[in-house]
């Protein structure tokens, strides 16, 4: 989910996506109300349980669980600019993937091939939002039966280690999710990601 981090090899290109849901994936710690509960990943039967474990899969640095969202066919569409710049037109899943184990790892305070680099803080917002059917989608049969589209603005901060700013990003996130067949249920899956900006 989650791109844009050129300033930092470690992380470069990962797709900035996800989070917001209240207290659920940021619980108030001061000690005042009830305690909150655990927040767990969702069975991806719901089009909102995408985003919702997206979100969860940044917070926790879950890379299993960020890998099951997505489809086999997933890109991530870096911003125009971005483009102009010189980066790729798009990312394949295995690079996001691989891109998003390095950063989990340095949330996790893992990344032993270069300490300086690791995480005391990573942040990953995105605002609530509908979803409208898309019935054309590059690369599947048409008409697209029960998939997907939404806009959302997302928020990505990356803090490193000693206090040292990372990377602050607030743009725009299209996504698509398509359906797919898994172990006798419907599950919707991310397929593919635009950056956007604002």
């Amino acid at each position: 989910m989650m791109t844009k981090l050129k300033s930092m090899t470690l992380i470069a290109g990962v797709c900035a996506l996800a989070f917001a849901y209240g207290c659920i994936l940021s619980p108030d710690d001061s000690g005042g109300g009830p305690p909150v509960p655990p927040a767990v990943f969702k069975d991806l039967t719901q089009k909102e349980d995408v985003v919702y474990n997206l979100a969860l899969s940044y917070n926790k640095a879950d890379i299993a669980q960020y890998q099951k969202l997505l489809h086999e066919g997933y890109r991530f569409y870096n911003q125009t600019v971005d483009v102009q710049g010189g980066m790729e037109e798009f990312r394949t899943r295995d690079w996001d993937i691989n891109s998003a184990t390095k950063m989990f790892l340095a949330a996790r305070g893992q990344l032993t091939s270069d300490p300086a680099k690791n995480l005391d803080k990573l942040t990953l917002e995105i605002t609530d939002g509908s979803w409208t059917a898309q019935d054309t989608v590059p690369g599947l049969p048409a008409p697209c039966v029960d998939c997907w589209v939404t806009m959302r603005e997302y928020k990505l901060n990356l803090m490193l280690v000693g206090g040292q700013q990372g990377y602050n990003g607030y743009d725009n996130v299209q996504m698509i999710i398509v359906p797919v067949e898994e172990g006798g249920k419907k599950l919707y899956k991310l397929y593919r990601v635009d950056d956007i900006a604002k």
